[in-house]
């Protein structure tokens, strides 16, 4: 059971010139993950955690340019999509995740994974203009 949650692009030139237009990342460049050790939390304690995920998204909390979120049962990772600041991913997924901690001082301890991720039904698989692909 997945559940996502996909937010308004940002972070796109408004006025990029056609002779130097932007070289835009691949969606790969711009995916992060991490998983989250959930052993004892109930569904209800999961359910409100996930909720602010949601609602980071959705708000455009403080610059976070965040594309969308992919996340599953217990065991599985938790992918983000970025729509600007990819090269800056893995701090950008930090933030994120220290803000998470900071509305949930009990959330179980969380990893940051650092493998590339290609974009699917099993990952995340956000598409538009901030991408070449």
């Amino acid at each position: 059971m997945a559940c996502a949650v996909v937010g308004a692009l940002s972070g796109l030139p408004s006025s990029a010139s056609p002779e130097r237009s932007p070289v835009l990342p691949t969606r790969s460049e711009c995916i992060s993950y991490f998983s989250v050790s959930w052993v004892s939390e109930s569904f209800d304690e999961i359910e409100k955690a996930h909720s602010f995920l949601n609602d980071i998204i959705r708000t455009r909390v403080d610059n976070l340019p965040l594309a969308g979120l992919m996340f599953g049962n217990r065991e599985q990772n938790y992918y983000v999509q970025y729509s600007a600041r990819c090269q800056q991913k893995a701090e950008l997924t930090e933030e994120l995740l220290r803000r998470w901690r900071l509305a949930f001082p009990n959330l179980p301890s969380t990893v940051l994974g650092n493998e590339r991720v290609t974009p699917s039904t099993k990952t995340i698989q956000v598409t538009g203009p901030a991408w070449r692909d």
